[in-house]
């Protein structure tokens, strides 16, 4: 029998990525590629010609699923993966003093809004950067060749060196 070790690397193993930790990072990663492709297409020269019906709606297709893939799958499941196997629930009580409980579900949420408020800050300076692509900035004047007068002369005329 054969067995392909590349299926079986343990904590990487096929089997795994589809359980919580695994679909959390899979869908991780998605974000990270989605946001490669989006970083390439930043740094590429803005095109003259205008934007074709095709084009915008195959950027609006890809925004709503970067859209639903921030907002939707990657905090969904983050809340599912603590739930069952890190088992942050409310019964569970992380810091126990006497002011202040601090229970699993709260930290759970904490990480949850946390992902929320991440994910909006990345899609503000997204926003931003697909808006000025394109735009170069100015570039400073090169110094000039000529020497700089250094006065006028007796009959108005500029005077290149004092003597």
């Amino acid at each position: 029998m054969v067995v392909v070790p590349a299926l079986s690397l343990g904590p990487f193993a096929l089997r795994n990525l589809s359980q919580e930790p695994g679909r959390f990072f899979i869908s991780l990663l998605l974000c990270l590629i989605s946001f490669a492709v989006f970083m390439w297409m930043v740094r590429r020269p803005k095109s003259e010609l205008p934007t074709t019906w095709a084009q915008a709606m195959l950027g609006g297709a890809a925004v709503f699923a970067l859209f639903l893939l921030i907002y939707g799958v990657v905090p969904h499941e983050w809340l599912t993966w603590a739930d069952s196997s890190l088992g942050l629930r409310e019964d569970k009580i992380l810091i126990d003093t006497w002011a202040i409980d601090f229970s699993g579900r709260a930290l759970r949420d904490i990480v949850a809004t946390v992902i929320y408020i991440v994910g909006l800050g990345i899609n503000t300076w997204m926003w931003i950067a697909w808006q000025k692509r394109g735009t170069a900035k100015p570039k400073p004047a090169k110094a000039a060749a000529t020497p700089e007068p250094a006065g006028t002369s007796a009959f108005s005329r500029p005077v290149t060196k004092k003597d």
